[in-house]
Protein backbone atom coordinates (compact mmCIF):
# COMPACT_ATOMS: atom_id res chain seq x y z
CA UNK A 1 0.00 0.00 0.00
CA UNK A 2 0.98 3.75 -0.82
CA UNK A 3 0.12 5.76 1.64
CA UNK A 4 0.56 10.03 1.51
CA UNK A 5 0.59 11.89 4.57
CA UNK A 6 0.05 15.17 5.71
CA UNK A 7 1.84 16.64 8.27
CA UNK A 8 2.54 20.01 9.62
CA UNK A 9 5.76 19.28 10.85
CA UNK A 10 9.10 17.40 9.92
CA UNK A 11 8.65 13.85 10.67
CA UNK A 12 12.36 12.06 11.33
CA UNK A 13 11.52 8.78 9.99
CA UNK A 14 8.17 7.52 9.40
CA UNK A 15 6.03 9.19 12.03
CA UNK A 16 3.55 5.91 13.30
CA UNK A 17 4.97 3.61 10.81
CA UNK A 18 8.28 3.44 12.76
CA UNK A 19 6.23 1.94 15.09
CA UNK A 20 5.16 -1.13 13.00
CA UNK A 21 8.25 -2.97 12.43
CA UNK A 22 6.91 -5.08 10.29
CA UNK A 23 5.19 -2.94 7.99
CA UNK A 24 6.18 -2.36 4.70
CA UNK A 25 4.01 -0.12 3.19
CA UNK A 26 5.71 2.89 0.80
CA UNK A 27 4.52 6.39 2.90
CA UNK A 28 5.34 9.80 2.00
CA UNK A 29 4.60 13.13 3.61
CA UNK A 30 3.81 16.28 2.23
CA UNK A 31 4.99 18.61 5.14
CA UNK A 32 4.91 22.89 5.96
CA UNK A 33 6.63 24.70 8.51
CA UNK A 34 3.81 24.67 11.46
CA UNK A 35 2.78 28.36 11.10
CA UNK A 36 2.72 30.43 14.12
CA UNK A 37 -0.82 30.65 16.04
CA UNK A 38 -0.31 34.16 17.29
CA UNK A 39 -3.95 35.79 16.96
CA UNK A 40 -7.34 34.48 18.00
CA UNK A 41 -10.50 34.86 15.90
CA UNK A 42 -10.25 35.74 12.79
CA UNK A 43 -6.84 36.81 12.76
CA UNK A 44 -5.71 33.45 12.03
CA UNK A 45 -7.25 33.86 8.53
CA UNK A 46 -3.83 35.88 7.68
CA UNK A 47 -1.52 34.69 10.09
CA UNK A 48 -2.18 30.69 9.95
CA UNK A 49 -4.37 29.14 7.55
CA UNK A 50 -2.97 30.11 4.41
CA UNK A 51 -0.21 27.70 5.23
CA UNK A 52 -2.46 25.28 5.69
CA UNK A 53 -4.16 25.92 1.79
CA UNK A 54 -0.63 25.49 0.56
CA UNK A 55 -0.50 22.36 1.63
CA UNK A 56 -3.63 21.41 0.36
CA UNK A 57 -2.63 22.34 -3.32
CA UNK A 58 0.67 20.37 -2.97
CA UNK A 59 -1.15 17.26 -1.62
CA UNK A 60 -3.69 17.65 -4.61
CA UNK A 61 -0.60 17.55 -7.30
CA UNK A 62 0.96 13.95 -6.02
CA UNK A 63 -2.20 12.29 -4.68
CA UNK A 64 -2.83 10.10 -7.46
CA UNK A 65 0.01 8.30 -6.93
CA UNK A 66 -1.68 6.88 -3.85
CA UNK A 67 -4.09 4.35 -2.20
CA UNK A 68 -5.04 6.44 0.69
CA UNK A 69 -4.56 9.43 2.12
CA UNK A 70 -4.15 10.54 5.57
CA UNK A 71 -3.89 13.86 7.26
CA UNK A 72 -3.17 14.66 10.84
CA UNK A 73 -6.07 16.91 11.95
CA UNK A 74 -8.62 18.86 10.22
CA UNK A 75 -5.89 21.38 9.24
CA UNK A 76 -4.32 19.79 7.71
CA UNK A 77 -6.71 17.70 5.45
CA UNK A 78 -10.01 20.17 4.96
CA UNK A 79 -8.09 22.30 2.71
CA UNK A 80 -7.32 19.48 0.77
CA UNK A 81 -10.93 17.61 0.44
CA UNK A 82 -12.10 21.45 -0.45
CA UNK A 83 -10.10 21.39 -3.50
CA UNK A 84 -10.97 17.52 -3.98
CA UNK A 85 -14.78 18.52 -3.57
CA UNK A 86 -14.42 21.48 -6.16
CA UNK A 87 -13.00 19.48 -8.69
CA UNK A 88 -15.10 16.48 -7.80
CA UNK A 89 -12.34 13.98 -7.23
CA UNK A 90 -13.03 11.52 -4.61
CA UNK A 91 -9.69 9.06 -5.21
CA UNK A 92 -7.52 8.05 -3.70
CA UNK A 93 -9.84 7.45 -0.30
CA UNK A 94 -8.72 10.22 2.16
CA UNK A 95 -8.85 9.89 5.88
CA UNK A 96 -8.39 12.87 8.78
CA UNK A 97 -7.21 11.84 11.66
CA UNK A 98 -7.84 13.54 15.40
CA UNK A 99 -10.71 15.99 14.28
CA UNK A 100 -12.00 18.37 15.72
CA UNK A 101 -14.75 20.86 15.32
CA UNK A 102 -13.84 24.31 16.84
CA UNK A 103 -12.69 28.07 16.50
CA UNK A 104 -14.77 31.31 15.61
CA UNK A 105 -13.58 31.02 11.81
CA UNK A 106 -14.21 27.30 11.39
CA UNK A 107 -17.56 27.63 12.97
CA UNK A 108 -18.95 30.37 11.68
CA UNK A 109 -17.78 29.01 8.29
CA UNK A 110 -19.20 25.42 8.93
CA UNK A 111 -20.70 25.40 5.40
CA UNK A 112 -17.04 24.82 4.11
CA UNK A 113 -16.09 22.67 6.13
CA UNK A 114 -19.44 20.43 5.70
CA UNK A 115 -18.66 20.91 2.00
CA UNK A 116 -15.34 20.14 2.39
CA UNK A 117 -15.95 16.39 3.87
CA UNK A 118 -18.11 15.26 0.84
CA UNK A 119 -14.87 13.73 -0.12
CA UNK A 120 -13.45 12.06 2.99
CA UNK A 121 -14.13 8.95 4.05
CA UNK A 122 -13.19 8.61 7.56
CA UNK A 123 -12.35 11.23 10.33
CA UNK A 124 -11.65 9.60 13.83
CA UNK A 125 -12.19 11.62 16.62
CA UNK A 126 -11.23 11.36 20.26
CA UNK A 127 -14.82 10.89 21.97
CA UNK A 128 -18.08 9.30 21.01
CA UNK A 129 -19.57 12.45 22.11
CA UNK A 130 -18.26 14.48 19.88
CA UNK A 131 -19.26 11.87 16.69
CA UNK A 132 -22.78 12.10 18.17
CA UNK A 133 -22.68 16.13 17.84
CA UNK A 134 -20.68 16.39 14.49
CA UNK A 135 -22.49 13.86 12.57
CA UNK A 136 -25.78 15.94 11.92
CA UNK A 137 -23.80 19.23 12.07
CA UNK A 138 -21.76 17.83 9.15
CA UNK A 139 -24.34 15.84 7.20
CA UNK A 140 -21.92 12.79 7.67
CA UNK A 141 -23.56 9.24 8.51
CA UNK A 142 -22.20 8.00 11.94
CA UNK A 143 -20.32 5.39 10.24
CA UNK A 144 -18.01 8.12 8.61
CA UNK A 145 -16.64 8.48 11.50
CA UNK A 146 -14.47 6.26 13.93
CA UNK A 147 -13.51 6.73 17.75
CA UNK A 148 -9.47 6.72 18.08
CA UNK A 149 -7.62 8.62 21.00
CA UNK A 150 -4.42 9.02 19.68
CA UNK A 151 -1.12 8.87 19.29
CA UNK A 152 0.12 11.30 21.57
CA UNK A 153 4.13 11.59 22.08
CA UNK A 154 6.44 8.85 23.68
CA UNK A 155 8.33 9.67 26.96
CA UNK A 156 9.46 6.20 27.08
CA UNK A 157 11.27 7.54 23.58
CA UNK A 158 12.53 11.38 25.36
CA UNK A 159 14.09 11.15 29.25
CA UNK A 160 10.78 9.54 31.10
CA UNK A 161 13.01 8.55 33.40
CA UNK A 162 14.17 12.14 34.16
CA UNK A 163 10.58 12.46 35.63
CA UNK A 164 10.90 14.58 39.16
CA UNK A 165 8.51 15.66 41.76
CA UNK A 166 9.04 19.46 42.14
CA UNK A 167 7.89 22.47 43.80
CA UNK A 168 5.81 23.90 41.26
CA UNK A 169 2.23 23.09 39.33
CA UNK A 170 2.40 23.58 35.23
CA UNK A 171 -0.41 24.36 32.72
CA UNK A 172 0.92 24.73 29.49
CA UNK A 173 -1.22 25.94 26.07
CA UNK A 174 -3.45 28.39 23.91
CA UNK A 175 -6.70 26.41 22.43
CA UNK A 176 -9.71 27.04 24.34
CA UNK A 177 -7.83 27.60 27.83
CA UNK A 178 -9.62 29.31 30.88
CA UNK A 179 -6.99 30.26 32.91
CA UNK A 180 -8.95 33.05 34.46
CA UNK A 181 -10.54 30.49 36.31
CA UNK A 182 -7.38 28.67 37.03
CA UNK A 183 -5.45 31.94 38.24
CA UNK A 184 -8.26 32.79 40.62
CA UNK A 185 -8.64 28.89 41.87
CA UNK A 186 -4.50 28.91 42.90
CA UNK A 187 -4.79 32.55 44.77
CA UNK A 188 -3.01 32.91 47.70
CA UNK A 189 -1.89 29.00 47.89
CA UNK A 190 1.36 28.03 49.02
CA UNK A 191 2.48 26.73 45.59
CA UNK A 192 4.23 28.42 42.36
CA UNK A 193 1.99 27.72 39.55
CA UNK A 194 3.88 28.06 35.57
CA UNK A 195 1.34 28.57 32.93
CA UNK A 196 2.70 28.93 29.37
CA UNK A 197 0.57 30.49 27.03
CA UNK A 198 -0.18 33.62 24.47
CA UNK A 199 -0.77 36.69 25.42
CA UNK A 200 -4.25 37.09 24.14
CA UNK A 201 -5.12 33.63 26.85
CA UNK A 202 -3.92 35.62 29.85
CA UNK A 203 -7.00 37.42 31.50
CA UNK A 204 -6.93 40.77 31.92
CA UNK A 205 -6.74 40.57 36.06
CA UNK A 206 -4.15 41.04 39.07
CA UNK A 207 -1.73 38.15 38.82
CA UNK A 208 -0.59 36.73 42.30
CA UNK A 209 2.47 36.66 43.04
CA UNK A 210 2.66 32.57 42.94
CA UNK A 211 1.98 32.83 39.17
CA UNK A 212 4.45 32.93 36.92
CA UNK A 213 3.70 33.39 32.96
CA UNK A 214 5.79 32.34 30.16
CA UNK A 215 5.81 32.40 26.74
CA UNK A 216 5.59 29.39 24.77
CA UNK A 217 8.83 28.46 25.08
CA UNK A 218 11.16 26.14 22.81
CA UNK A 219 9.73 22.54 23.39
CA UNK A 220 13.09 21.41 24.61
CA UNK A 221 11.65 23.65 28.12
CA UNK A 222 8.43 22.57 27.72
CA UNK A 223 9.60 19.12 28.08
CA UNK A 224 11.56 19.86 31.37
CA UNK A 225 8.53 21.68 32.95
CA UNK A 226 6.06 18.65 32.18
CA UNK A 227 8.99 16.06 33.90
CA UNK A 228 9.64 18.74 37.35
CA UNK A 229 6.12 20.09 37.86
CA UNK A 230 4.40 18.26 40.88
CA UNK A 231 1.36 18.23 38.74
CA UNK A 232 -0.46 19.18 35.54
CA UNK A 233 -3.54 21.18 35.33
CA UNK A 234 -5.87 22.01 32.47
CA UNK A 235 -8.13 24.48 32.94
CA UNK A 236 -10.53 24.63 29.60
CA UNK A 237 -13.43 26.69 28.68
CA UNK A 238 -16.87 24.67 28.45
CA UNK A 239 -16.93 22.75 25.15
CA UNK A 240 -18.68 19.94 22.92
CA UNK A 241 -15.18 19.31 21.70
CA UNK A 242 -12.04 17.68 21.68
CA UNK A 243 -9.37 20.32 23.50
CA UNK A 244 -6.02 20.34 25.19
CA UNK A 245 -5.09 16.40 25.13
CA UNK A 246 -1.90 17.19 23.45
CA UNK A 247 -0.77 18.87 26.81
CA UNK A 248 -2.22 16.44 28.73
CA UNK A 249 -1.09 13.20 27.45
CA UNK A 250 2.45 14.55 27.07
CA UNK A 251 2.01 14.82 31.73
CA UNK A 252 0.13 11.46 31.62
CA UNK A 253 3.27 9.88 29.70
CA UNK A 254 5.99 11.51 32.23
CA UNK A 255 3.42 10.38 35.04
CA UNK A 256 2.28 13.06 36.18
CA UNK A 257 -1.82 13.50 37.45
CA UNK A 258 -3.80 16.10 35.56
CA UNK A 259 -6.35 18.00 36.88
CA UNK A 260 -8.78 18.84 33.67
CA UNK A 261 -11.79 20.32 33.36
CA UNK A 262 -14.63 18.21 32.09
CA UNK A 263 -15.47 18.19 28.83
CA UNK A 264 -16.79 15.70 25.98
CA UNK A 265 -13.25 14.64 25.60
CA UNK A 266 -11.61 14.96 28.95
CA UNK A 267 -14.62 12.77 30.69
CA UNK A 268 -13.70 9.73 28.25
CA UNK A 269 -9.75 9.53 28.97
CA UNK A 270 -9.55 10.89 32.86
CA UNK A 271 -11.38 8.52 34.93
CA UNK A 272 -11.29 10.47 38.68
CA UNK A 273 -9.39 9.72 41.50
CA UNK A 274 -7.50 7.00 38.99
CA UNK A 275 -5.74 8.49 36.86
CA UNK A 276 -6.63 12.04 37.10
CA UNK A 277 -9.38 14.63 38.54
CA UNK A 278 -12.25 16.59 36.65
CA UNK A 279 -13.90 19.69 37.33
CA UNK A 280 -16.79 21.22 36.55
CA UNK A 281 -16.20 24.30 33.66
CA UNK A 282 -15.58 27.98 35.02
CA UNK A 283 -15.46 26.12 38.80
CA UNK A 284 -13.40 28.05 40.81
CA UNK A 285 -13.93 26.24 43.88
CA UNK A 286 -13.68 23.11 42.84
CA UNK A 287 -10.22 23.58 40.76
CA UNK A 288 -9.16 25.00 43.76
CA UNK A 289 -10.16 21.90 46.52
CA UNK A 290 -9.01 19.45 43.40
CA UNK A 291 -5.39 21.27 43.75
CA UNK A 292 -5.56 21.27 47.84
CA UNK A 293 -6.56 17.73 47.46
CA UNK A 294 -3.27 16.23 45.61
CA UNK A 295 -1.43 19.05 47.59
CA UNK A 296 -2.11 17.45 50.93
CA UNK A 297 -2.19 14.32 49.16
CA UNK A 298 1.44 13.54 47.61
CA UNK A 299 1.00 9.60 47.98
CA UNK A 300 -2.47 9.81 46.06
CA UNK A 301 -0.91 12.25 43.38
CA UNK A 302 1.58 9.58 43.10
CA UNK A 303 -0.29 7.13 42.43
CA UNK A 304 -2.08 8.69 40.49
CA UNK A 305 0.64 9.59 38.16
CA UNK A 306 1.90 6.60 37.87
CA UNK A 307 -1.49 5.06 36.89
CA UNK A 308 -1.77 8.14 34.10
CA UNK A 309 1.34 6.52 32.74
CA UNK A 310 -0.47 3.13 32.26
CA UNK A 311 -3.32 4.56 30.53
CA UNK A 312 -1.10 6.15 28.42
CA UNK A 313 1.26 2.96 27.53
CA UNK A 314 -1.91 0.76 27.23
CA UNK A 315 -4.28 3.28 25.45
CA UNK A 316 -3.13 6.20 23.75
CA UNK A 317 0.85 4.91 22.80
CA UNK A 318 2.57 5.52 19.82
CA UNK A 319 2.61 1.30 19.10
CA UNK A 320 -1.10 0.75 20.86
CA UNK A 321 -2.81 3.25 18.15
CA UNK A 322 -0.29 2.85 14.77
CA UNK A 323 -1.47 -0.74 14.82
CA UNK A 324 -5.28 0.95 14.75
CA UNK A 325 -4.52 3.55 12.31
CA UNK A 326 -2.68 0.85 9.87
CA UNK A 327 -6.17 -1.13 10.10
CA UNK A 328 -8.18 1.68 9.18
CA UNK A 329 -6.09 2.73 6.50
CA UNK A 330 -6.14 -0.97 4.72
CA UNK A 331 -9.87 -0.79 5.84
CA UNK A 332 -10.55 2.18 3.91
CA UNK A 333 -8.09 1.50 0.93
CA UNK A 334 -9.80 -1.59 -0.16
CA UNK A 335 -12.96 0.28 -0.15
CA UNK A 336 -14.51 -0.78 2.82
Amino acid sequence: MKILCLIDWQPSGRWVWDYLPENRDVVDFVTIRLPKDRFPGYGKLLGYYPAYGWLGIKALLRQKHYDVVVTWEGKNGVPLAFLRTCLGKSAPPMVILNFVLKGQVVLDLLWFTRFALKSVNRLTCISQREIEDYAPQLGLARERFVRLQGPWPDYSRDGAEEVQEGDFIFASGRSHRDYRTLIEAVRGLPIKVVINAQPFNIPQCPIPENVVINSLVPYSDFLALVRQCRFMVIPLYEAKHASGESVMMQGMAARKTVVATETYSTAELIEPGVNGLLVPPGDVAKMRQAIQYLLEHPDANREMGFAARRSYEQKWSFPVVALQIQSLLRQVAQGG
